[in-house]
């Protein structure tokens, strides 16, 4: 499924970053692995914005947020920061950094779910998010990894009005998350990994897994788990140099799930 996106409704998925100081080697890994270009922002702290064909598909922030180490940053759509941020902390999250803009571009605020899970929050001034998502090369999808799913199936729908439901796949239980009628995004419960803090998994899409993984190990990361059947695709969990994990799938020919 491939889409060019320019607005994002609230409430929904828009954009993911990279938190981590090591901005050239960042840039490396995830540019050789995904085909990515990069710029630096004029003016940003050398905020720097990937782009594949032109169009943006992700970011880096090039430091480390407080307390949290290098990790992919979920932000999700909001109307207003100001008043999803109080909904945040209504409904039991953590607000980590008030609003505040990033010069015309948006609103932004730093949150965390009752378990610890952090999340953004973005209100778009001019840049809406990802141009180019579900797509090879893209962000495709994002999936909350919890220790407490039934807490997170009541604070989400506080805040931004998700809708939820859940199935079993192999003794598994998945959350399909919902909005504005269309799946958005997943949540599976953390049973075996007492050392994995509840975080939000990023996922972007490959054509060939096997290739994805050798150029990933070959730039210094390696393979954490896979391939699993997810069934809307063949997923591998990657591990950057850094230490951060993140996912690449190839996707089913007709997925009826996607980002944003």
């Amino acid at each position: 499924m491939t889409e060019t996106r320019t607005e994002y409704a609230s409430g929904v998925f828009c954009w993911v970053d990279l938190s981590n100081p090591d901005l050239d080697g960042v840039v490396r890994f995830y540019g050789e692995l995904f085909g990515w270009d990069a710029r630096t922002l004029p003016g940003s702290d050398r905020y720097t914005m990937f782009t594949r064909d032109g169009e943006p598909v992700a970011g880096v922030l090039p430091r480390e947020l407080e307390g949290r180490p290098p990790a992919w940053n979920t932000y999700i759509a909001v109307a207003d920061a100001e008043v999803a941020a109080k909904a945040v902390e209504s409904a039991g999250g953590r607000v980590h950094r008030p609003p505040a803009a990033e010069r015309d571009h948006g609103v932004v605020a730093v949150c965390s779910d009752p378990e610890g899970a952090v999340f953004f929050l973005w209100q778009s001034l001019g840049f809406a998010g990802a141009s180019l998502v579900n797509e090879v090369g893209s962000w495709c999808w994002n999936e909350l990894l919890s220790r407490d799913p039934e807490r997170a199936r009541e604070f989400y729908p506080q805040v931004f009005g998700w809708h939820h439901e859940t199935e079993v796949y192999d003794g598994l239980a998945c959350t399909k998350w919902s909005s504005h009628g269309r799946v958005i995004g997943s949540m599976v419960p953390l049973e075996e990994q007492p050392d994995t803090p509840p975080h939000w998994m990023v996922y972007f899409t490959v054509a060939d897994l096997d290739d994805a993984t050798a150029r990933a190990t070959a730039l210094g990361g390696a393979r954490v788990a896979g391939p699993m059947d997810v069934g809307t695709g063949l997923v591998v969990l990657l591990r950057d140099p850094y230490g951060t994990v993140f996912a690449v799938i190839r996707m089913a020919d007709e997925p009826d799930t996607a980002a944003g």
